[in-house]
């Protein structure tokens, strides 16, 4: 048996990982989920993800496999880490580093192996997915590539974790200093479950139905979870930043982009949600049009108004993001069939003067301050926020922002 060495990085892999704060916690469903759904995929009775720590492998999650954790000297994965690609063994009984490990001639009596490395975006491995045959096998190369994708969102996982721990801390902080930063926080807590409720729903439609999907279709939502976690980490990361430049009065700086690519990137991001209602969600934007303004806080403000839409959108609705030139300033307006909201409702939520929250059509709850957390962005940026709505036949946001010089001249 050949026992694999330390990595080129151990030092640093360790540091990484232990800073993921994942290590002994309990089963949870998203990872569970990409497990079972691994083995699935790839057709074997065990499918496992895998953390290697300094003297042992400790399992996140399992299917097919009753320990917790071994040691690391018997690990296939302590060998899988030290690639980047995947690492497989078709029968480890023929294999000279692994024939005479206890987990081949003891249960579980591995034969194949197949793990692709879970790699940090710091490019530590700190892991496996990995999926295990008690008899030789092959995958074929889709079921290779499923692999490396799923491991993929195992990464993002990690990481939306770990970001979302920096910003319980940066909460506990903020609520110290006053009212209004309790205010942001709560707003922070709403924004922050739509890319969850994206990445739970297509994991349950994998889940469920991938006996009879299309390998195309599996391929579409497996892209689909990428986006949508992405998105997630991309929002969180906004968050923590959005936190610190409340705490400091000052904003990251201003720069000329296109407004309509940026909400596009919204609509990637909550498109799982328009799905999972049912709701057509839609951009329309006759030019490229580009305004001055902070693009991070930009982001988080449509993230916020195109995600509110959906939620008091009934299923079969639509949501309209219209974007037009007008004058010195783009404007662009975002559209719902939704509940509506009555005038005296409106200038509560305005003013800030209510934080109680109206469930959405689905049952979604939220802080009642998404409203005031736009203004705040758009004072900073020389926009300006107006609402028209109509109980029962829905709401339209108008925001309004400076647009750049260059693209003024350019559209002349």
């Amino acid at each position: 048996m050949k026992i694999a060495p330390p990595t080129a990085d151990e030092t640093g892999r360790l540091e990484a990982l232990h800073s993921y704060r994942i290590l002994d916690t309990g089963v949870e469903k998203a990872y569970q989920d990409i497990v079972e759904l691994a083995g699935a995929i790839c057709n074997t009775p065990i499918a496992v993800i895998t953390l290697v720590d300094a003297d042992r492998q400790w399992f996140k999650a399992r299917v097919g496999l009753e320990a917790a954790e071994t040691s690391r000297d018997l690990a296939f994965c302590a060998h899988a880490i030290h690639g980047r690609q995947l690492f497989i063994v078709p029968d480890a009984s023929l294999d000279e580093r692994f024939c005479d490990n206890p987990l081949v001639t003891q249960a579980p009596n591995i034969r194949f192996y197949a793990g692709a490395p879970i790699y940090s975006h710091d490019g530590h491995a700190l892991g496996t997915l990995c999926a295990i045959d008690s008899k030789p096998n092959a995958l074929n190369d889709f079921q290779q590539r499923a692999l490396g994708i799923l491991s993929h969102q195992v990464m993002q996982l990690l990481e939306l974790r770990r970001t979302v721990h920096e910003l319980d801390q940066t909460s506990q902080d903020l609520r110290s200093n006053n009212a209004s930063k309790d205010r942001l926080l709560s707003i922070f807590s709403h924004d922050l479950k739509t890319p969850f409720f994206g990445l739970v729903g297509l994991s349950h439609m994998l889940c469920e139905g991938w006996e009879d999907m299309p390998r195309e279709e599996i391929k579409e939502l497996a892209d689909d979870l990428a986006t949508s976690a992405e998105g997630g980490l991309r929002l969180v990361e906004q968050m923590l930043e959005w936190a610190m430049l409340e705490g400091k009065g000052f904003t990251k700086g201003t720069t000329d982009f296109d407004l309509g690519l940026l909400v596009e990137e919204v609509q990637s991001t909550l498109s799982p949600v328009a799905k999972q209602k049912g709701i057509d969600l839609t951009i329309h934007s006759d030019e490229p049009l580009r305004v001055h303004a902070d693009a991070d806080m930009c982001r988080s403000l449509f993230q916020n108004l195109v995600s509110n839409a959906l939620k008091f959108t009934r299923p079969g609705g639509s949501v309209d993001v219209v974007i037009f030139a007008e004058g010195e300033v783009v404007e662009c307006q975002v559209r719902d069939t939704g509940l509506g909201i009555s005038p005296g409702r409106v200038k509560q939520l305005m003013a800030g003067n209510s934080t109680h929250s109206t469930a959405g059509t689905s049952g979604e709850t939220g802080t009642g301050l998404g409203l005031v957390f736009c203004k705040q962005i758009l004072e900073r940026n020389r926009g300006m926020l107006t609402v028209t709505s109509e109980p029962g036949r829905g709401s339209t946001f108008k925001v309004s922002l400076p647009r750049s010089q260059d693209g003024k001249r350019r559209n002349l």
